[in-house]
């Protein structure tokens, strides 16, 4: 075997509570997406979002404080981050430890799928719920996989990012058409 260093388990006071057999902060982000949904979609604040992520030279015409929302956004951001780490370490039954430096070098792999939902999803919440399902469910059968069919390492890795890099290809193609340009044209894509 292989050793590793560990660190001392959680306290119990620090687990988090479960709901059949489920970590409460499970039911917790599909509230939240909820909640993000609606609230990027009929509140002010979530129209200078979605109008500064768009065209932040048509938010700086209409007045809106793009620093004072970029704070917000990424205060908002932070607290959600929050929430999933303390799902990671307190949520999950085979962690339940006191996390150490060396742990979150794990994190930099959720990281990056999680921009990938947010590139395929957008703005909407709602479905990066099931995109995350089954990215996840992806990337631990595929690791299942490469480990009993002993198939060459990061082979699993590889699968996902072929698949991620089409999920954005068909994002850029349903919002871009590509045509062919005669000399002296300058436009190469065009939004349709």
């Amino acid at each position: 075997g292989i050793a590793e260093s560990t660190s001392r388990p959680l306290p119990s006071s620090a687990h988090a509570p479960f709901i059949w057999n489920t970590p409460f902060t499970s039911f917790l982000v599909i509230v939240i997406a909820l909640v993000i949904y609606i609230f990027l979609k009929y509140s002010v604040l979530g129209y200078q979002i979605r109008v500064l992520g768009n065209s932040p030279i048509a938010a700086k015409h209409i007045g809106i404080s793009a620093p004072r929302v970029y704070v917000l956004v990424m205060a908002i951001g932070g607290a959600i981050a929050g929430l999933s780490g303390y799902h990671m370490w307190a949520g999950d039954p085979a962690f339940l430890m006191v996390p150490r430096p060396e742990a979150y070098k794990a994190i930099g792999d959720l990281t990056y799928w999680g921009i990938i939902v947010g590139l395929i999803c957008l703005l909407n919440s709602l479905a990066a719920i099931p995109l995350s399902v089954l990215i996840g469910s992806i990337l631990v059968g595929s690791t299942v996989l490469v480990r009993r069919l002993r198939l060459p390492f990061g082979l699993d890795v590889l699968f996902l990012g072929i698949l991620s890099l089409t999920f954005v290809a068909f994002q850029f193609f349903h919002q871009y058409r590509i045509r062919l340009i005669r000399r002296g044209e300058s436009h190469v894509a065009v939004r349709s």
